[in-house]
């Protein structure tokens, strides 16, 4: 009765999945959230913990149901839904399958029909059974709820070539999964967005570097008083289609959406015939905020079995800075230099955090100017040995994944979030002069600060008060000096 275990097996799985973004019109995808909604869908953790009220209020401290995890092939499903929450919760979050006539009996045919016209889920023709695609997250930011569709967790897409983009023959990525939400894409949400929201001007230019589903962008709009101009790049085809997607069921202008690896010096306005142009071009030289959940994970690449689990979402390449030593180069061309406040926010795994990150993170900043930089990491991070252990998926992967971290010289690995702007009395840079440059010309002033080890977990933890507790006047001062 798991997705997983259908998906693998069905023959029309990858055209199935790529109807998702594409079918219906504008009225039914609406509706489809109305009907979501009425169906109590901010409203989970009080089903699943109706009887236990201190469970229900700590699950409510995360801005979405990670209590519940997706299941894996083989994994005994839960009971049948008696309730049309219940019925969504397995669909949309559990990635249960769950025959048409009880889903139709506790959803209504409108429902069951929109699921499959829209591509969310469908019914397989052996077993009248409806078959999910997609998540559906309901994601609080502060009190107001926003609605944001990912692919499915690699719970249940491990067993499948559904959204395997490694055998791309070209740097951009057709149908590529799109990042479920994790408790990295929670991070700056609960620790950043609602303190900066109210920042944002009318004026202002948001940027989304690697936007996947958008809900990174989408918090900082949901909370601001104007309406910014919103810019989303993502290697992705898929993703900019779910972020297209995903600010249209929030009731939020559509942004514009830019293709094209950050890596590579040009990218291109998505769906259309314009030629490439550089990036500067694209973001302007004026950009307020670029927030940023790239992908991070040091992949030992030449092994197949291994890089086959981890897409462009996940993948940083064989240092996992691949694409944040690219990220920090951008921002530091493209950060308007007239706006003291004009900042990056990123939340990735970092690399020796206390080793020579700060000299690293000054030679990627490179030219941008004088900078400051807020730098959160757990108290204690992790040993290779134990991050090789978490990442691999037998022993033999185990002993490749050490010494592939060895090679690399990573020693320790952290969660955490970086949070970088420039620094000087009026906020105003010129391009520093050509030749020798003065420390003050390159240096990045940074603050790291060690997240306390509490009973409640990382900082990325969802349910972690303290870290936020922690991190909060940290922040409050660094936007605010």
């Amino acid at each position: 009765m798991t997705a997983a275990t259908r998906i693998a097996s069905d023959s029309q799985g990858s055209e199935r999945h790529n109807i998702f973004g594409k079918g219906g019109n504008k009225s039914q995808r609406l509706r489809f959230i109305q009907l979501l909604e009425s169906f109590g869908w901010n409203t989970i953790a009080d089903l699943i913990f109706s009887s236990n009220e201190i469970q229900a209020t700590r699950a409510k401290s995360s801005s979405a149901p990670l209590f519940l995890q997706p299941l894996r092939a083989g994994t005994q499903s839960p009971p049948p839904p008696t309730c049309s929450l219940s019925a969504c919760i397995q669909l949309l979050l559990l990635a249960v399958c769950i025959p048409t006539t009880i889903c139709i009996k506790l959803l209504g045919n409108e429902f069951v029909e929109l699921l499959q016209e829209l591509g969310i889920a469908f019914v397989s023709d052996k077993n009248n059974l409806l078959v999910p695609y997609v998540h559906i997250f309901p994601v609080t930011v502060a009190d107001k709820t926003i609605y944001v569709a990912t692919d499915l967790h690699p719970n249940v897409l491990s067993l499948t070539t559904v959204g395997n983009d490694n055998n791309r023959s070209s740097s951009l990525v057709d149908n590529g999964a799109v990042m479920y939400i994790g408790p990295d894409s929670l991070a700056l949400i609960d620790h950043w967005s609602s303190l900066m929201a109210s920042n944002i001007k009318a004026r202002d230019i948001i940027v989304d570097i690697g936007v996947g589903s958008g809900v990174q962008a989408l918090s900082l709009i949901a909370l601001s008083s104007g309406k910014p101009t919103v810019k989303c790049v993502d290697i992705n085809q898929r993703a900019l289609r779910f972020t297209k997607l995903n600010f249209e069921w929030n009731n939020f202008d559509e942004p514009t959406l830019l293709l094209g690896d950050i890596n590579q010096p040009f990218g291109r306005i998505f769906e259309s015939d314009d030629e490439p142009k550089p990036w500067k071009t694209l973001l302007s030289n004026s950009v307020t905020c670029i927030v940023s959940n790239p992908p991070f994970l040091p992949v030992p690449i030449h092994n197949p079995t291994i890089l086959s689990r981890y897409g462009s979402f996940s993948s940083g390449g064989l240092t996992g800075e691949e694409f944040f030593e690219s990220l920090v180069k951008l921002a530091s061309e493209v950060l308007d230099r007239s706006d003291p406040s004009a900042t990056l926010a990123v939340v990735s795994e970092f690399m020796n955090p206390q080793g020579d990150f700060d000299l690293r993170l000054s030679s990627w900043w490179g030219d941008g100017g004088p900078a400051r930089a807020l730098f959160f990491t757990n108290e204690q991070a992790i040993s290779a040995a134990t991050y090789a252990q978490r990442r691999a998926d037998s022993g033999e992967e185990t002993i490749e994944w050490e010494q592939h971290l060895h090679q690399q010289c990573i020693n320790h690995i952290s969660p955490g979030l970086l949070f970088m702007k420039r620094r000087g009395r009026t906020g105003h840079y010129e391009t520093p002069r050509a030749g020798k440059k003065t420390d003050e010309e390159t240096l990045v002033d940074m603050t790291h600060c060690l997240v306390p080890k509490t009973t409640e977990g990382s900082i990325w933890t969802p349910t972690n008060i303290y870290a936020r507790s922690f991190t909060r006047q940290n922040i409050l001062e660094f936007l605010h000096p």
